[in-house]
């Protein structure tokens, strides 16, 4: 019996240090953004649609902002899930951060510190 716990202590001792050395998944989204172009069915945005940034953070939640004449004032807010390499799923929330019962997908693409969305 007192070989059988040793050999468990060892195990989980193996197992413990094993998955600790396994390397976190980078968050490649993760950042701070402005918004250089819009287009929407063909047809640029107007300048005030254009004066906006978006955060990305670690626990998977955004923040974007838009630049008025009086000052900075949120837009949108709410969790994003990468599904893989080019598919962006944002989920949308309220001020009091209720997510609202519908999210939008995206394609998206990083290249150097440009994400196209």
């Amino acid at each position: 019996m007192k070989i059988n716990l040793i050999n468990l202590v060892l195990l989980s001792l193996v197992l413990a240090i094993t998955t600790a050395m396994i390397p976190e998944e980078k968050n490649r989204l993760k950042g701070n953004y402005r918004l250089m172009k819009a287009v929407t069915n063909g047809i640029p945005n107007n300048a005030i649609v254009i004066n906006r940034t978006m955060s990305f953070n670690n626990d998977k939640t955004f923040i974007g902002m838009i630049t008025r004449p009086n000052g900075e004032m949120p837009f949108n807010q709410g969790l994003y899930f990468i599904e893989n390499d080019s598919m962006l799923i944002m989920h949308q929330a309220t001020p009091k951060w209720e997510l609202y019962n519908i999210a939008y997908v995206y394609n998206y693409k990083i290249t150097g510190d440009t994400i196209r969305i």
